[in-house]
């Protein structure tokens, strides 16, 4: 499959090194097979390409305006996605 060539909802085989659980690098290497750049695990062994449509810092914030401006100095708030599936 071509890098950044998969269609929103298109699903691919998952791969990572670790069976047991998923890092960063894994969401990223996968991802890199979608026209968006962002895939999740959404079953066993299966990747489904997806799209961040909210971003949201904080507990009981609505979604940051874009282009999503997390605070980078506070490392109490963290940004959370919330992606299309």
């Amino acid at each position: 499959m071509p890098l950044y060539s998969a269609e929103l909802f298109t699903e691919f085989g998952w791969f990572t090194e670790k069976k047991d659980s998923y890092t960063f690098e894994d969401y990223k290497r996968n991802g890199k097979f979608c026209k968006s750049g962002l895939a999740y695990n959404n079953k066993k062994d299966t990747a489904k390409c997806t799209t961040v449509d909210e971003v949201y810092q904080g507990k009981g914030g609505g979604p940051l305006p874009v282009p999503y401006m997390c605070n980078p100095k506070d490392p109490h708030l963290k940004c959370k996605l919330a992606f299309t599936t």
